[in-house]
């Protein structure tokens, strides 16, 4: 899962240039935006039939997590964006 996420968020770096300018941003936003849709979407629609009980706690560690996972991607991704801007310009 955590690689195809990656993948998502690499191709949205590629195609809009605005993400690899301001990758702080762009990776809050994706870590925020991923984590409603994995909790909100692909987790109730999985085979998982229980709904364990989460706290506000719960919330804000996960939350936090996929925070720091979507600036590590975005990071990654806008480093590799500048560095093939850069050779291209050589």
């Amino acid at each position: 899962m955590s690689i195809l996420i990656a993948a998502c968020c690499a191709l949205a770096s590629n195609r809009i240039r605005l993400f690899a300018r301001r990758w702080v941003v762009a990776g809050i936003a994706y870590g925020a935006i991923t984590f409603f849709i994995m909790h909100y979407v692909v987790v109730p629609l999985s085979a998982t039939r229980s709904s364990p009980h989460h706290c506000a706690t719960w919330f804000w560690e996960n939350m936090l997590a996929m925070l720091l996972f979507g600036l590590i991607i975005s990071g990654v991704a806008a480093r590799y964006e500048n560095a093939a801007e850069s050779s291209i310009d050589l």
